[in-house]
């Protein structure tokens, strides 16, 4: 694997060549050097399949859950209840599949027929659900993900957010990640009757008004986009909310209300309604001095005395949508993947690593390329010379960087 995604930007002469050295000298080694290792491997792997449990990757973390199968259907069971789920008698995947290929021929005419085929489907099916336990709340919630890979519309949603990235963004206060949050804070300074907030929505994707969403789209599209492309996109992304059902232990549902993660497109319609509520609420007056939001994870500057009174107005907007807020604490407050502290009026920042935190990557005996073995370490050391940190902040982070790749096999 490390020498096919080494030579595979060399010319086709080079790479067979590479590849018939490399057989000779797989060919030299003993023959029982890696059979015993993968029988083992293999006779471990199906013990772990006969177990009645499932394995899953925990929510927001690396964390590895078992769980016994009851469990885990008990827990989605009252996930589907609890989101008020519709269950559907009979399969709608025909529909879904004339709806679609309708949808491809309006593409065909307005763009190509190249693009058109290119948002076939082979062997299309319903979206499965599936959950992840959230270890990192109490209780026992679980995250419902509905994938749709090989749904009628999955290629369409793809295009059209590929399509759409080519499109002016819509004005919000949205940061794309820390580096850019960093710069809107950097020439800040807090008064001593103000307080870092951190305000939260709880269940984003769940919650968003779609019909909503897909209007202010609209209005967007028309003044950004017009013609029949606009009203193709519009199409094609009332089309993808439309077709919300999945399949679950041979039952099938249709979410009625609110988009699911899974969906290429629902972070662009959650982002969408997001831009537009904050932005009306900044028109009138209603919003803090300071507000940065990544997703559905603000940051704001607040009056001690007005935190309440903002929450109210953010909760009295949309009646789906729910705040919930953190204060900062011992002027410490988290915010993505940076720990805040107020130093006198201005803020300091330093790298935040949750308590769920495993410290593991890929580890280095792994059979995966190079390149994945290092990429995270590469993206925590690039975090590391971006950031203004301290001395104290970076000697701290630059040891933990170490400290991860000793626990995985010291890779560095």
């Amino acid at each position: 694997m490390d020498i096919e995604s080494i030579i595979k930007y060399k010319l086709p002469s080079v790479q067979s060549d590479v590849r018939l050295k490399a057989q000779k000298v797989i060919d030299k080694l003993p023959p029982n050097q890696f059979s015993e290792k993968a029988n083992n491997e293999l006779k471990a792997t199906k013990s772990l399949k006969e177990k009645d449990v499932v394995y899953l990757k925990a929510d927001k973390s690396n964390n590895v859950v078992v769980l016994n199968k009851c469990d885990y259907e008990n827990r989605v069971r009252a996930l589907i209840n609890e989101c008020k789920y519709k269950e559907i008698k009979k399969s709608p995947l025909k529909t879904m599949i004339r709806e679609a290929n309708s949808l491809r021929q309006k593409i065909k005419t307005v763009f190509s027929e190249r693009t058109s085929r290119s948002l076939i489907v082979s062997n299309p099916t319903l979206s499965k659900l599936y959950a992840l336990p959230k270890t990192h709340k109490p209780g026992n919630k679980m995250r419902p993900i509905v994938s749709n890979i090989n749904a009628p519309t999955y290629k369409i949603a793809k295009w059209l957010v590929k399509e759409l990235k080519e499109v002016p963004n819509i004005k919000s206060m949205s940061v794309k990640n820390s580096f850019e949050f960093v710069d809107k804070i950097k020439d800040l300074r807090i008064e001593s009757d103000e307080t870092l907030v951190s305000f939260d929505v709880c269940s984003l994707f769940p919650s968003i008004p779609v019909e909503k969403a897909i209007n202010v789209l609209e209005r967007h599209l028309q003044k950004e986009v017009g013609g029949e492309k606009s009203a193709i996109y519009i199409e094609a992304a009332k089309l993808c909310m439309k077709q919300n059902y999945f399949q679950f232990r041979e039952k099938v549902y249709k979410v009625e209300f609110g988009t699911n993660m899974g969906n290429p497109l629902s972070p662009l319609i959650a982002e969408t309604f997001m831009a537009d509520f904050e932005m009306r609420l900044k028109e009138e007056g209603l919003l803090p001095r300071f507000w940065v939001r990544y997703v559905d994870d603000v940051c704001a500057v607040v009056k001690k005395d007005d935190v309440q009174k903002v929450l109210d107005v953010l909760n009295n907007r949309e009646n789906s949508i729910n705040f919930t807020f953190e204060l900062e604490n011992d002027k410490k407050l988290p915010f993505l993947d940076l720990m805040l502290r107020r130093v006198e009026n201005y803020i300091e920042v330093s790298i935040y690593h949750k308590p769920t935190s495993t410290m593991r990557t890929i580890t280095n005996d792994s059979h995966s390329p190079i390149q994945h073995k290092v990429a995270a370490y590469h993206s925590m050391v690039h975090r590391l010379c971006r950031m203004p940190l301290s001395v104290a902040s970076f000697k701290e982070e630059y040891e933990y960087i170490k400290s991860t790749a000793a626990i995985n096999g010291k890779i560095l």
